[in-house]
């Protein structure tokens, strides 16, 4: 069977979903979503990403985003694989969390249907599973964008693109949300956001070309990709090497430790996805545990530098040198 195809490129929209493994629930607990969240505005501060809608139940996750960059595989690697090993960490357990791979749709967010219909999808995810408190109104279900639509209350702000949102929507989206609900006839109910692409024909045609024309903009992704992130990381490197009057030799005669290295990683783990121990080696600092043991401890000294004492909780890794899931 192929596998779904992934395409990137710069302002795309995408539907992501993705479910736990039998026995596994990413988001049982209220504690469990708040962790997601933080990880998620982390993860939207690496890629510029802005999200559009959201709703989570204890097994499933639906968002739809918005990728100013060319990076949604890296993004929800770095997402979905830290995310895994903080749950992994705070329920004391190990292994992989979710299916092997997430689904992803692209969205034509520039005109008809299809973005309000994505969101509406999305909106209605508790109602799809039968959670408790679904039945009611999709409204009564707390862990999804609806809230912000109801509340005006944004609990992912600087993530969540509130007016945006509010603007897709449309104006009748919780009496649209309720009659979709309540719909018994096939022809009454939401229309799913399936195969590639949720768009008119002319949008799907103007994806093709640009995917058969080599244009640079867009592209396939697949396994024989380079690692996600690295391109973004490189340019950090190569102009934080240019200010410090460094160049590759340099760079290597520094000590592991240097504090130009340790402010160069940290830069990197903030506003990229590549992983720790990529930064190991194009930095030349060792081994990973040494750079994860720095990385920890600037944290520590930041955290007690803006807020007094240090945080009582043990520093811990935010990733695993490998992710026990299969990855695009």
């Amino acid at each position: 069977m192929a596998r779904p195809v992934r395409i990137e490129f710069p302002g795309a929209c995408h539907w992501i979903a993705t479910r736990a493994l039998s026995g596994r629930t990413p988001f049982g607990d209220p504690a469990d979503v708040v962790l997601f969240r933080r990880t998620l505005e982390e993860a939207a501060a690496k890629t510029g990403w802005r999200l559009l809608a959201w709703a989570v139940t204890p097994e499933a996750l639906e968002m739809v985003l918005e990728t100013p960059q060319a990076n949604l595989v890296a993004g929800m690697k770095w997402l979905l694989g830290v995310f895994t090993a903080r749950w992994n960490r705070r329920h004391q357990t190990g292994g992989p969390l979710f299916r092997g791979r997430y689904r992803s749709v692209l969205i034509q967010s520039d005109g008809g249907p299809w973005l309000r219909e994505a969101i509406e999808w999305v909106h209605l995810l508790p109602a799809r599973e039968g959670v408790a408190g679904a039945g009611d109104s999709p409204a009564a279900h707390p862990h999804s964008s609806l809230r912000t639509l109801v509340t005006g209350e944004n609990e992912l702000p600087g993530v969540l693109a509130g007016e945006t949102l509010r603007q897709a929507a449309g104006p009748d989206h919780l009496e649209r949300l309720e009659r979709l609900r309540r719909a018994s006839g096939p022809a009454s109910r939401p229309r799913p956001v399936t195969a590639w692409c949720h768009g008119d024909e002319a949008f799907r045609e103007q994806v093709r070309q640009k995917l058969a024309s080599g244009d640079p903009t867009i592209r396939r992704v697949g396994t024989a990709d380079p690692v996600p992130g690295v391109a973004e990381a490189e340019a950090i490197v190569r102009r934080e090497l240019a200010a410090l009057g460094w160049d590759e030799a340099q760079l290597e005669r520094t000590p592991k430790s240097h504090s130009a290295k340790l402010r160069l990683a940290m830069r990197l783990r903030r506003e990229t996805t590549v992983t720790i121990p990529w930064i190991a080696r194009r930095l030349v600092m060792g081994s990973p545990h040494t750079v994860r043991n720095l990385l920890a401890a600037a944290r520590r000294a930041e955290a007690k530098a803006a807020s007094g004492p240090a945080p009582t909780t043990p520093e811990t890794p935010e990733e695993p040198d490998a992710f026990d899931v299969r990855w695009d």
